[in-house]
């Protein structure tokens, strides 16, 4: 016979057990030994709010899942896989646009550094001497860039 977990108690009208069977343990109920002093240990457990489920717990658990099937039930809230994917390649394209606003200032950067040289070249007087340096000779020092004026004592490029 299987073996099924589960037990035969029997009440009288005034609410008291008169037995307590595990079920399946014998074939005819006839042969079950009278075990009617586990009475007290049967009421015990009964009464244990430890081991057992309260109305209160219950309502506490209903509420908890019906707010669990609503939240689950509320698309507003959820991200849809539409919404996810935007949200990825606006990041990527944000990732890129990045990138090319930092090569875009690099390019800046080099070309005014280029046409501060062309302004020098076409707007400042370049034959002067920015270094102040006179010289009545070049004695001991060997030319190797340039023309020496001995006019303006100077060195011409």
């Amino acid at each position: 016979m299987t073996e099924l977990n589960c037990v035969l108690v029997f009440q009288e009208k005034a609410g008291t057990i008169t037995a307590y069977y595990p079920y399946t343990k014998w074939r005819n109920i006839l042969d079950a030994p009278n075990v009617g002093a586990m009475e007290s240990d049967l009421y015990g457990h009964i009464g244990n709010t430890d081991v057992h489920v309260t109305a209160a717990q219950i309502s506490n658990y209903d509420t908890a899942i019906a707010g669990l099937i609503e939240h689950t039930e509320n698309a507003d809230i959820h991200i849809t896989a539409a919404e996810r994917s935007a949200w990825t390649a606006g990041a990527q394209k944000a990732e890129q646009a990045a990138a090319d606003a930092s090569n875009a200032l690099n390019l800046a950067a080099s070309l005014e550094s280029r046409v501060a040289r062309v302004e020098d070249g076409l707007f400042n007087n370049i034959t002067g001497n920015p270094f102040l340096v006179s010289f009545d000779a070049l004695d001991g020092i060997t030319l190797v860039k340039g023309v020496w004026n001995v006019e303006r004592q100077r060195i011409e490029c």
